[in-house]
């Protein structure tokens, strides 16, 4: 009975009751190619090398959002309720990448303009090292704090 409950657990969570789709992040730049200039401050708009990075690395979910000139979230936590910022995110990745790991992954969640209103005014969240990927309205509510 155990071993029935738990390969069901297995199923559904491997299964997608999340929304939004996560994969390993792949270093689009080269360890000397601008990486330096990614994530040196904790400023929420992205800079023009950071922006590339983003809408290379996390194409598969970004759809046909630009990350130029936008002001982004960053999310992580078991259940995604931890607000951090891109300095945060790219220490991360320095360190994963440079052990020979994948990189932080990430899934990302765009706003509308209602939605930016009360969010503080992020134009898109990036949530890396979840295992619950909340409802948008949970998001909002943690980047508004």
């Amino acid at each position: 009975m155990k071993r029935t409950v738990l390969f069901l657990f297995f199923i559904l969570a491997s299964h997608g009751s999340a929304q939004y789709s996560s994969k390993p992040l792949e270093n689009p730049f080269s360890q000397t190619e601008k990486w330096d200039l990614l994530g040196r401050d904790g400023m929420e708009n992205v800079n023009a090398y950071e922006a590339e990075y983003f809408n290379k690395a996390l194409a598969h979910t970004r759809k046909d959002f630009d990350f130029t000139e936008k002001k982004i979230g960053f999310i992580t936590g078991n259940n995604a309720k931890v607000k951090t910022n891109k300095k945060e995110y790219f220490d991360l990745e320095r360190i994963r990448i440079s052990k020979g790991q994948t990189g932080n992954g990430g899934t990302v969640v765009t706003f509308t303009e209602e939605e930016k209103a009360v969010n503080g005014g992020y134009d898109a969240a990036i949530l890396y090292w979840c295992k619950v990927i909340p409802q948008k309205k949970d998001l909002i509510e943690t980047l508004s704090k």
